[in-house]
């Protein structure tokens, strides 16, 4: 049977950090946030949405002053954060592409501030992500983080581990986002189809019987215990298009198209494709 997976602390009467595990009103959910954020969410409008379990809400709470903005979101059924966010500085750079506003803190100093909110906010979680890694987006004035803890089963299910992705700003030294999943904890489900058995599947779809995949298949297991197990394979071919150049004359160019399957690891169906 599946487990809630319960994020550190506990939300006794609603008055600790935020964690999975409780089915929240929004009102308990604006409490929740005051509490472990230090805010007042008084005059913060509130966006009700659907949530991943298709039956549950997600709760956004945004604050703003004439400095800044600030958005807190929760899964009221899963009774977890899920996000929060606040506004990026700008940024001066000169004509190399170098920033030149001054920097507050260092990438050594953001990371220790990035791991250690995820300790705080997730709590007995935050202990099996082990794979905490740089996310170089090319900004050099932002310091992203993500962790992750390794699949589990045989052979390896993604999606029923936590995982975090942190982004903090050199220039102000703060967390300007901040997500993180944490799942319905359950057993890794056997697959009745193999990772062969899928590949032959999708490159029969692809009209292809013979073509090999560009990426090795993931088998994704639903992380809110519904029991749903699917294999993502992905192809890549070549198309031709004709095309006429400055001069006049036509050539032929190859591009790569990709085609993403998802199948059914226990019927072989293919539920979607890309």
């Amino acid at each position: 049977m599946a487990t809630r997976l319960l994020a550190g602390f506990l939300l006794a009467a609603v008055a600790g950090p935020v964690c999975a595990g409780w089915k929240l009103s929004p009102d308990d959910a604006r409490l929740a946030i005051e509490n472990t954020f230090g805010v007042s969410l008084k005059d913060a409008a509130v966006v009700l949405a659907p949530g991943p379990l298709g039956d549950d809400q997600v709760a956004t709470f945004r604050m703003e002053d004439a400095a800044h903005w600030r958005r807190y979101t929760l899964d009221l059924e899963l009774g977890g954060l899920t996000r929060y966010e606040t506004d990026r500085p700008e940024v001066e750079v000169n004509d190399q592409g170098r920033v030149v506003t001054p920097l507050a803190i260092d990438e050594g100093q953001a990371r220790e501030l990035a791991l250690a909110e995820a300790q705080r906010l997730m709590g007995a979680a935050f202990g099996s992500v082990r794979e905490w890694r740089k996310w170089d987006l090319s900004n050099p004035a932002t310091f992203h983080l993500v962790g992750e803890a390794p699949p589990v089963g045989d052979p390896p299910h993604h999606g029923l581990t936590p995982r975090a992705v942190i982004a903090v700003s050199l220039v102000t030294g703060r967390i300007v986002s901040y997500g993180q999943f944490i799942p319905i904890a359950a057993d890794p489900i056997p697959p009745k189809i193999s990772k062969d058995e899928a590949v032959k599947i999708g490159a029969e779809r692809l009209g292809q019987p013979d073509a090999k995949p560009d990426h090795e298949p993931t088998l994704y297991q639903d992380s809110y215990g519904r029991g749903e197990l699917t294999w993502m394979v992905r192809f890549v071919t070549l198309i031709e298009q004709k095309e006429i150049g400055p001069d006049g004359k036509e050539t032929v160019n190859r591009y790569p198209v990709g085609h993403l399957y998802t199948i059914d690891a226990l019927t072989g169906e293919i539920v979607k494709e890309e």
